[in-house]
């Protein structure tokens, strides 16, 4: 699913994510893929839409992590039985009650029914809600019979990659010596006792300091990029590391300004 908007459009390995994702790094891709070093081993512990993995060149190993194992599971399906996937997802109507039907009735007798379940709600909730999938989004206009367009594309790209979900302190301690990490916490340290009540996956001030000491633990054997809400206490955090200003840039004004971080230079 080429992305015609963006200046990475005519790279033969872009992809564009199959899922609606708050927080992805889609509009900074070209930023991002600019400070990327020579890497074999590609490691994500917050892969969420995995916007950068489905962006980049694809490497020896990869590996995409998320503490969502509904996510994960929903990966593995995309992976793993991407023809399965693309026809139940094609006889879907985006409607009010299949909604209500998915949100509160459906209980998935297995893996690829909560991936159909987690696909049906991804593209129909508010983004910002998305998480919990508390609310229907009404300005959706793609239909289901759409939904399908990259998966087949998006599969063979996952092909090989290891989906794993579980927390990113024990991922960090565990990479492989050479690795690059691509890291985008869920949310700025400033709002995420506001954020954390509309997400399924707690992420307080404690977590953003426990990232920041896995990394400094870490950071003599692998090589890490991690974006982040520009804010000075997050400067302060890592002050031992590289730093970097550039704009997300979103579909409507204002932009975001975000900070990338980096234990290398460029």
């Amino acid at each position: 699913m080429k992305n015609k908007s963006l200046e990475i459009k005519d790279r033969a390995d872009f992809l564009q994510t199959p899922l609606r994702y708050p927080g992805h790094q889609i509009y900074a891709l070209n930023n991002i893929l600019s400070f990327i070093p020579s890497h074999q081993y590609y490691i994500e512990p917050f892969c969420g839409g995995a916007s950068v993995f489905f962006g980049k060149a694809k490497v020896g190993y990869n590996l995409l992590n998320d503490i969502d194992t509904e996510l994960i599971e929903t990966y593995k399906i995309i992976r793993d039985q991407p023809e399965r996937l693309i026809s139940v997802l094609s006889k879907e109507k985006s409607s009010e009650q299949r909604y209500n039907h998915f949100k509160a009735e459906f209980i998935p007798k297995d893996n690829f029914e909560t991936a159909v379940r987690w696909f049906y709600l991804n593209k129909t909730s508010r983004l910002e809600l998305m998480s919990m999938f508390w609310e229907i989004d009404d300005k959706i206009k793609l239909k289901p019979a759409n939904w399908s367009e990259g998966i087949l594309e998006c599969s063979k790209k996952l092909q090989n990659v290891e989906l794993t979900s579980g927390d990113f302190e024990k991922l960090i301690h565990g990479a492989t010596e050479g690795a690059f990490l691509f890291i985008a916490p869920p949310y700025s340290i400033h709002h995420s006792s506001v954020q954390n009540k509309l997400h399924k996956y707690p992420f307080e001030r404690e977590s953003h300091f426990r990232l920041a000491n896995a990394l400094k633990l870490k950071s003599n054997k692998i090589k890490f990029l991690m974006t982040y809400n520009e804010n000075n206490e997050i400067r302060e955090m890592y002050s031992w590391a590289e730093k970097l200003m550039i704009f997300n840039l979103s579909n409507e004004p204002p932009q975001k300004k975000e900070i990338v971080i980096m234990n290398y230079k460029i």
